[in-house]
């Protein structure tokens, strides 16, 4: 018995899976991490997935990993300063408004410094986990919200068995 499809299923099949491409990228950004700069929670080569959002606004929440558009690059950093408040990092700690800030995720701290400064309205301060780095990976950049591409729904991490790249 040979299977013969109906006519124009395939070309219906292929209109479909074509829509749902569009759809997801509509929706969805996807971006493969190259880097250092998020260790040890996200390694080059892991697969990540950002929600792409047309107006974050108030949206975005402290810790938060997102991919912003920085000095013609896309940037993957978390969300660590909220407009208005005075942000430092000292050791590789993070301050808010002089407060040792304690971040619920994993992060390497290393002797980094950025010296305090005050968020002006509508800006935000991002940094990368690792921040022992190289200071180009380390960076804390600072954005406004129209700058955030997506904010992070789906990781893929690709680790051998040492857990290791």
């Amino acid at each position: 018995m040979t299977f013969k499809p109906k006519p124009g299923a395939l070309r219906l099949l292929t209109a479909a899976a074509a829509a749902a491409v569009l759809l997801f990228n509509a929706r969805f950004r996807v971006v493969l991490v190259v880097g250092t700069s998020m260790e040890p929670g996200y390694r080059t080569g892991d697969v990540l997935i950002f929600r792409r959002n047309t107006s974050f606004g108030p949206g975005l929440n402290r810790g938060e990993v997102v991919a912003a558009k920085y000095r013609g690059d896309l940037v993957i950093k978390r969300v660590v300063g909220m407009p208005g408040e005075e942000i430092g990092v000292t050791n590789g700690a993070l301050y808010v408004n002089q407060h040792l800030w304690e971040e619920a995720y994993p992060v390497n701290r290393g002797p980094s410094e950025i010296p305090t400064g005050r968020l002006l309205e509508g800006r935000y301060a991002l940094i990368g986990d690792n921040r022992p780095g190289p200071p180009a990976e380390v960076m804390s950049p600072i954005v406004g919200a129209e700058q955030v591409v997506g904010s992070l729904q789906w990781a893929i991490r690709w680790r051998s068995p040492s857990g290791r790249g």
